[in-house]
């Protein structure tokens, strides 16, 4: 994907959900392992922060990630499945619009990012979609649209392995953004084995 350059975006708070247990890879919570010298965590907030200037984190309860201090985030204790993880920091974002990005996909470039945010303009949603159709984070939604769609899910008990799944049983459009064959999400220990050959795509 070509380089894009936007500067920090002041109207935009990056979600990420990260209080997973890891349980498929069976080496513990993903977001806290390290890569390359920083935890996973590190390098998705590492890139958050260059796309806006409210970064929040859904953390293990009791978990207190160390990141390097000159990071800058917000830790919320997060919930016993991703989705209501993403329920409980779409509430407490404070920008109207707001992106999705798992901390298990440490890999996604900022290029990727600003390109599904700038694509939400039309529709109020847009997704890193792959050639067969499956979703990848990072997602973009105008702030009350996710948080319309979460409620309601929570409501009638929806439940769905993607957030994009939600909005898109809510009845929302999506504008799809040619997602990335290298925006890996970690789950399993393949994952893993495959990140340390991509190591020099981490930033």
């Amino acid at each position: 994907m070509t380089q894009m350059h936007t500067p920090l975006r002041g109207d935009v708070t990056v979600l990420i959900p990260a209080a997973g247990t890891g349980e498929r890879m069976g080496m513990g919570p993903k977001a806290l392992l390290p890569l390359d010298g920083r935890l996973v965590l590190e390098w998705v907030v590492r890139k958050a922060m260059r796309l806006a200037d409210e970064v929040l984190v859904a953390c293990p309860a009791g978990a207190d990630p160390q990141l390097d201090a000159t990071c800058r985030w917000r830790r919320i204790d997060g919930a016993s499945t991703r989705q209501g993880s993403v329920q409980l920091l779409a509430h407490a974002a404070t920008r109207p619009w707001v992106v999705v990005w798992d901390a298990a996909r440490p890999f996604t470039s900022v290029a990727l990012a600003q390109a599904v945010l700038i694509h939400a303009d039309r529709t109020g949603a847009a997704a890193a979609v792959l050639p067969d159709g499956a979703f990848q984070t990072p997602l973009a939604f105008a702030r009350e649209l996710l948080r319309a769609t979460v409620d309601r899910a929570a409501r009638e008990a929806w439940i769905a392995p993607s957030t994009m799944e939600l909005v898109l049983r809510a009845g929302y459009a999506v504008t799809p953004v040619e997602g990335s064959a290298l925006n890996i999400k970690l789950t399993t220990a393949r994952d893993w084995a495959l990140a340390q050959t991509l190591l020099d795509r981490l930033a």
